[in-house]
């Protein structure tokens, strides 16, 4: 059943304010403007009267080009209300002579003067205007003229030719006036016009309508239609929404604009900007035409330096990108004696961008089409203090929501979309399509299919998919028009993922798509100039040029591989195979609509060829790996390598002996599948291990393959030992280690961005009150403010944990890399993190269950020891304390009831999986660093970390998710044994994991002094319930209360799962032939660590409970795995 929320709130923005400032503050007088029996030309007839003596439109002269004006144009030039409302008076008045009043008049020209002579003129005799986009289509233009019946066209130079094409070519014989713009013109284009339509110059109407008789004005009244606004035409061909009299009255009259206003009118006047320019006039502002050129528009900004600045996505994207560009510029540029930081550069060129919307704004705005988290950090930040608003609407409902909040004019529901699995009862959140019910006389104008498809009982359906997540507050997480099923059944949202990769230096432009009947996603992409400069292309190059060109192709992939790590993308997410187009998508083209979205049915339509043509690349390598000869498994990979990767191994600049499958794009489902299928197929045994091996090269593999045999595959043995020395100089010898306070502790947190990390980051800053200052986060990223919108974005939106603005401030983004010497952390922030931090939870992990341990040991290893060297604090008095979080699976043997005083046995590392056996080395390195070096630490092993108890959500990367969506994919489930490694699993809420690691790491120097007395052994604390659960018991839970399940004997299930592909766990049961490494025949025991937590003032690991395993499997068939 649809969710209604017709209940109202209160919000200060300009569609809801009551309280809205109007003429001079004047509530009476706006009162008597918005009296029922006025329209909107009595409104304005007040407004221009009222200001008469105010400056109202400026513009810029053609000057000498100078060291003053280098770009040619003067200081802006203005005019009064007074004088404004006497040309469009005169104009109005020309007009009147030549065409019935309440004709549709459309205006098709860039921002001018003249727009607004023609807009006001028709105010006052009662015409109605139909805006026309600038650099319109032909196809959208005819299916306007014809919808609107339109009789009289405004139109720039520009426009004029695709006007003319489009009367001779279509026989559209509506029109009978066409006034140009412009005094000069293509007169053959002219000649070209029937006889039956007149044709006169903009400047000629102007000065007949001044000599001639004037007409009597005739109003538009407040029921009969003002004006067609036409959508944007991203989802199709544009509809004309109708605006009535009385409701854009009302609009005009609900400004909050404070006097003085100044603006700049520069985005299309076919949309958003029209409407917010006659709210400046309402309060007596001012606005200041742009140039005409998008290159001069930050001149013309520096000069009016206007109050309020509103952009679409598209425009943030290149101011962003230009930002990012000349940080990179600023650190190059610095002597090599001196290195600037990534954060003193950002303080540089940050002042330098605040500037550049001039010195007095209040107010930044963005919408239509989203924003993506980095550039509004970026935004929030520069601007700061002038609040940011993000405005969410459409045309039919004007403005819907700012910031997520629901306006108080708009009631709306819920309605559950079930081909998405979408439902207002979804738990934590109520999902599904957003429908809206405002206060207007709205619908589509002479289109009743669309009118029938869209509005239903006063209601619009908006086709976008939103989450509610708090009280008349929602985010659109989808849209129901662009997103798309694959065939691995998971649903994909292409825009979203496409906002993630404009966060680049490199892209211009994206576009991402899928097939229902493929298991991957491919992309076009456009790359900015600079790089096709790099790799001497131009936008003038051929297709094939740019096709041909493999470096740019590789520098491509990689930054979509490097954007891809950097937002954790599902696997199916990345785009397999890529491309490359040198032509910029403009207007012109029809690819970008008027509000700068893409149209996505144009662009598809464009490149179909090259999404028909990728998709036959990858089926044919599919295909040619389980081939049966291995001379043909060689081409394929070959084929791989070139067409998949952009790489040529037959290049002199390709070195495939230095190139791993894992430098070269492959993934662990890759290294899967050609593992299995070159033992099925050629009886060549290559583990997947030996794949991922960042140690072994592609000429290994290759060279294996062609050889027909397994016995050439050299198994390197590690030397345990040395990977367990702890360098030298890390020590606090002759140290105290810092006293945890009672207040205002700083915390330095690694792997906050994780599942476990963004849960101890929130415990830290929710649930311990003042005991808690800062928390300093470790993240990659190329900025602070991308790293930390990621941070957040990971919080807020994948977990859905509420952060107040005062906790958000004392989260501080520490740019960095466990991988890295010193953690990557600059010099300056490096020195004050040992001078300020007072504990340190080393959390952060490279977690995958088949990557070797070569793969894991940078980040897992090499990161703990870099934690441990911080730590130590060189050049401080005191030491740091850590707490090291490390797993349960460092026992690698399970043949009896584990408890605290058990020590893995270091014995068995080759035994082990590549994630164990790092984690085991890294435990061995916070053991020497806590006995012989004096650096007081502890450990915590949690078990298997499940879903949060408020709101059943878990980690996307687990393997018990993946064994449970397998489950439900299925919809049976194995009956397990000891002879498949057990039944039971040991799963720990993460709420109560992160608590616990919080709670003993704080209080871990009252732990330290009594084990000191008792023993030299390091604390070791057991975080896992002491109440195991069976695959049986869960999944009857799951069968009772959620979804059907069929228990069958395991072979049995075991072989329904290899039939399913598309099954999330097939892949990996390749692997785990036999048993899976979430279960267990025994259980876990935890006394040592009960005591302390009860010390602590927590209590044990809670069950898990029937109504967890609810929220949970019902929040995974949210998300249609």
């Amino acid at each position: 059943m649809p969710s209604n929320h017709s209940s109202k709130s209160k919000i200060d923005i300009s569609e809801s304010s009551p309280s809205s400032p109007t003429l001079n503050h004047d509530r009476t007088k706006s009162q008597r403007l918005i009296d029922i029996k006025y329209s909107t030309y009595s409104t304005f007839k007040n407004v221009f009267k009222e200001y008469r003596n105010r400056d109202c439109f400026g513009w810029r002269e053609k000057v000498e080009v100078s060291e003053e004006y280098p770009f040619g144009l003067g200081q802006y030039q203005w005019i009064t209300y007074e004088e404004f409302q006497k040309s469009s008076e005169y104009f109005g008045n020309a007009l009147a002579h030549l065409i019935p009043s309440r004709s549709f008049v459309g205006v098709c020209a860039n921002n001018c003067i003249e727009w607004y002579y023609a807009d006001f003129g028709c105010l006052w005799y009662g015409m109605r205007v139909v805006p026309y986009h600038h650099q319109i289509n032909c196809e959208s233009m005819l299916e306007m003229l014809t919808n609107s019946e339109t009789s009289c066209m405004i139109i720039s130079k520009v426009a004029f030719a695709g006007l003319v094409d489009i009367i001779t070519k279509s026989k559209y014989r509506k029109i009978k006036l066409i006034i140009h713009i412009e005094d000069d013109f293509d007169e053959e284009t002219r000649l070209r016009l029937p006889p039956t339509i007149q044709f006169r110059l903009f400047s000629n109407m102007m000065e007949t309508g001044r000599r001639i008789t004037k007409l009597k004005h005739n109003p538009i009244k407040k029921d009969e239609i003002l004006s067609l606004i036409y959508s944007s035409g991203s989802t199709g061909l544009p509809k004309g929404v109708i605006t009535s009299d009385r409701d854009y009255n009302q609009y005009v009259y609900s400004t909050n604009n404070e006097y003085p206003h100044v603006a700049i009118s520069y985005t299309t006047l076919a949309h958003v900007q029209r409407r917010s320019d006659h709210k400046v006039l309402y309060c007596g502002g001012r606005i200041g035409l742009f140039s005409g050129n998008m290159e001069t528009l930050f001149d013309d900004l520096r000069l009016l330096r206007p109050h309020s600045f509103w952009a679409v996505p598209r425009i943030w994207n290149i101011i962003h990108a230009q930002y990012q560009h000349e940080i990179t510029q600023y650190q190059s540029a610095a002597p090599s004696s001196s290195s600037i930081s990534r954060n003193q550069a950002e303080l540089v060129i940050g002042e330098r961008f605040k500037l550049i919307l001039g010195d007095r704004i209040q107010m930044v705005m963005t919408g239509s089409a989203p924003t993506s988290p980095a550039v509004m950090e970026f935004i929030k930040r520069t601007w700061a203090p002038a609040p940011v608003l993000t405005l969410y609407g459409c045309t039919e409902a004007l403005v819907i929501s700012v910031n997520d909040n629901v306006l108080e004019r708009v009631d709306y529901k819920i309605v559950p979309v079930e081909e998405f699995g979408y439902s207002p009862d979804d738990q934590p959140y109520p999902r599904g399509e957003l429908h809206v019910k405002v206060d207007l006389n709205t619908g589509y104008y002479r289109n009743d299919q669309a009118n029938n498809q869209a509005f239903q009982d006063g209601w619009y359906k908006t086709g976008d998919i939103i989450e509610q997540y708090a009280p008349r507050k929602i985010r659109v997480i989808d849209r129901k028009k662009n997103a798309f099923k694959l065939a691995n059944g998971e649903f994909v949202a292409p825009e979203k993922i496409e906002n993630m990769f404009y966060a680049s230096e490199i892209i211009e432009h994206i576009f991402i798509y899928g097939y229902i009947d493929k298991t991957f996603l491919t992309a076009i992409v456009v790359p900015k100039e600079h790089i096709l400069h790099k790799h001497k292309l131009t936008i003038d190059s051929s297709k094939e040029e740019v096709e041909e060109n493999l470096p740019i192709r590789n520098e491509i992939m990689n930054e979509l591989e490097r954007i891809s790590k950097l937002k954790s993308l599902a696997n199916y997410e990345i785009p397999k195979m890529i491309t490359i187009d040198n032509n910029k998508w403009t207007i012109e083209s029809g690819m970008i609509t008027g509000s700068g979205k893409f149209c996505r049915s144009i662009i598809y339509n464009h490149y179909v060829n090259d999404f028909m043509r990728m998709n036959d690349t990858i089926e044919s390598i599919q295909t040619g790996l389980r081939s049966q000869t291995t001379e043909e498994k060689s081409d394929y990979i070959e084929t791989y390598l070139r067409l998949v990767l952009g790489l040529d191994s037959s290049s002199e600049s390709i070195d495939l002996s230095k190139l791993s499958f894992t430098q070269m794009g492959g993934d662990s489902v890759g290294a899967v599948r050609l593992s299995s299928l070159l033992k099925e197929k050629a009886n060549i045994d290559i583990s997947p291990q030996f794949i991922l091996n960042k140690n072994n090269n592609m000429n290994d593999i290759s060279n294996i393959v062609k050889s027909g045999s397994s016995s050439s595959v050299n198994q390197v043995s590690i030397d345990w030992s040395k990977e367990m020395e702890l360098d030298s100089d890390i020590t606090a010898v002759g140290k105290s280690a810092k006293p945890i306070k009672s207040v205002g502790n700083n915390v330095f947190l690694t792997g906050a961005t994780g599942f476990l990390g963004a849960f101890l980051l929130f415990d830290l800053l929710a649930n311990r009150g003042a005991t808690i200052g800062n928390v300093y986060c470790l993240v990659r990223g190329q900025s602070v403010e991308a790293a930390k919108s990621r941070l957040l974005q990971k919080l807020c939106e994948t977990y859905r944990l509420v952060l107040s603005s005062e906790m958000i401030d004392r989260i501080i983004v520490v740019i960095g890399d466990l991988e890295a010497e010193r953690l990557g952390i600059a010099n300056d922030q490096y020195n004050q993190l040992v001078e300020n931090v007072d504990l340190i939870i080393h959390n952060g992990a490279y977690v995958h269950l088949l990557n070797p341990y070569p793969n894991m040991k940078g980040t897992n290893v090499g990161g703990t020891a870099e934690v441990l060297r911080l730590a130590s604090a060189v050049g401080q008095q005191h030491s740091i304390s850590v707490a090291h979080i490390s797993t349960i699976g460092c026992f690698s043997e399970r043949n009896k009831v584990i408890t605290e005083f058990d020590k893995p046995n270091v014995d068995h590392l080759d035994k082990m999986f590549g994630y164990t056996q790092s984690k085991l080395v890294a435990e061995q390195l916070v053991t020497s660093a806590h006995r012989t070096r004096n650096i007081q630490a502890i450990i915590l092993r949690p078990g298997t970390i499940y879903a949060s108890s408020e709101t059943g959500i878990d980690n996307e990367h687990d393997f018990v998710r993946l064994v449970f969506r397998s489950i439900l994919h299925l919809g049976s489930y194995p009956k397990l044994n000891n002879q498949n490694g057990g039944s039971l699993l040991n799963l720990s809420p993460v709420d109560w994991v992160a608590s616990s690691v919080t709670n003993l790491s704080l209080n871990q120097q009252q732990q330290h002094q009594q084990q000191q007395q008792e023993s030299e052994n390091i604390p070791i604390y057991h975080l896992i319930n002491q109440h195991n659960i069976s695959l049986s018991e869960f999944c009857k839970v799951v069968n009772d209360k959620v979804t059907p399940l069929l228990e069958l004997e395991f072979d049995e299930w075991k072989s329904r799962l290899l039939s399913q592909p598309t099954n999330p766990l097939h892949s990996m049961s390749l692997v785990f032939n036999k048993e899976y490494p979430v279960f267990s025949s025994y259980g876990f025991s935890n006394p040592l660590t009960l005591q302390k937590l009860i010390d602590c003032g927590m209590n044990a690991c809670p069950y898990v409970s029937k109504k967890l395993i609810i929220k949970n499997i019902r929040y995974l068939q949210q998300l249609k795995n």
